[in-house]
């Protein structure tokens, strides 16, 4: 059965009472985190990832260095390390549960198992199975580095499910950004396979491999979660000359056929967010298509909501927003 999509309108005079109230909240929320956030370290992380890309690596390791702290676990929840690169996840004792592979974010280029361990743990803790993976890194390791990695996850669950405690009809993928890019481009090379996830569960993703032109990108590209010109170096970094149109990079250039074959999609946006336009129409390009989709923006937030402190309302949402999906 096709599913609504459905989008949290974010005009204050188009919305109820109660939606009014938690759009108050998001919105002063995010205010207090922007003011909060020294726009110096973003200013630093790009000349990082400028000079990585030119092949002096030392100050982009010393940025991912400073955001590897790992959240505590909370109650109820445990923690094993599959692999190096995989952190499974998964209330004590539990079995044959709904599992989600999780992707950080970070345009392709900085986050780690620690930067999303606070959301994994989160997710957990309502009665599901996490697998974090630490996927490769640009510039060192450039498309399809990490998308090849994240395929390679999907197998491994579905062909030993026991050994992640999950149900494997069961199994989906998100992330945040750009592990909501990787999230899709690994969605469309797993049908080659007849290999399909549950769901996919994504957070702003990046959707278009691209500067997109459009009002959210213009309107958002300074002074909120994450500029325009980040996402630009991270671009270059990640796709090293490739085409900024393979439906890989940008699953909006996907066929029509692949994307009838996605499973179902779920977006949850941030407001001020450069990446909010082209995630809103990538999701209205499935409902045209007649494709199971919802797709929801909270209202006054903004990127990083998922995996840096200071929105609390709108990363409760998201740990609500994964549970529904997978279920």
């Amino acid at each position: 059965m096709k599913m609504l999509m459905l989008v949290t309108v974010m005009v204050p005079w188009m919305v109820g009472a109660a939606t009014m109230a938690k759009t108050d909240v998001y919105a002063l929320e995010t205010d207090a985190f922007l003011a909060a956030r020294d726009g110096r370290v973003q200013t630093a992380q790009i000349a990082a990832i400028r000079r990585a890309t030119a092949g002096e690596t030392d100050d982009l390791k010393a940025v991912r260095t400073a955001r590897n702290t790992w959240a505590p676990l909370p109650d109820g929840v445990e923690a094993e390390r599959m692999s190096p690169t995989m952190q499974l996840y998964r209330p004590k004792g539990g079995r044959d549960l709904p599992l989600l592979i999780y992707l950080h974010g970070g345009g392709w280029v900085i986050g780690s198992l620690a930067s999303c361990s606070a959301f994994c743990g989160a997710v957990a803790a309502k009665g599901s199975a996490v697998l974090a993976l630490d996927y490769p890194l640009a510039p060192e390791h450039p498309f399809p580095a990490a998308l090849n990695a994240v395929c390679a996850a999907f197998r491994a669950v579905v062909s030993d499910p026991a050994r992640f405690g999950a149900d494997p009809a069961r199994v989906s993928i998100g992330g945040d950004s750009s592990g909501g890019n990787l999230s899709l481009a690994a969605a469309l090379v797993l049908q080659k396979e007849n290999l399909k996830p549950r769901s996919l569960v994504l957070y702003y993703p990046v959707t278009e491999a691209r500067a997109d032109g459009s009002a959210s990108w213009r309107t958002f590209a300074t002074g909120c979660g994450m500029d325009a010109a980040f996402m630009d170096v991270c671009l270059v970094a990640y796709l090293n000359g490739h085409d900024p149109r393979d439906p890989l990079v940008s699953p909006a250039f996907a066929t029509d056929e692949q994307l009838r074959r996605l499973p179902p999609v779920h977006i949850l946006g941030a407001d001020r967010d450069v990446l909010r336009d082209q995630g809103l129409r990538f999701a209205r390009r499935l409902d045209a298509l007649g494709c199971p989709v919802r797709a929801e923006v909270l209202p006054g937030s903004t990127h990083l909501f998922v995996t840096v402190k200071g929105q609390p309302a709108a990363f409760a949402r998201a740990v609500a927003f994964a549970t529904e999906a997978m279920r």
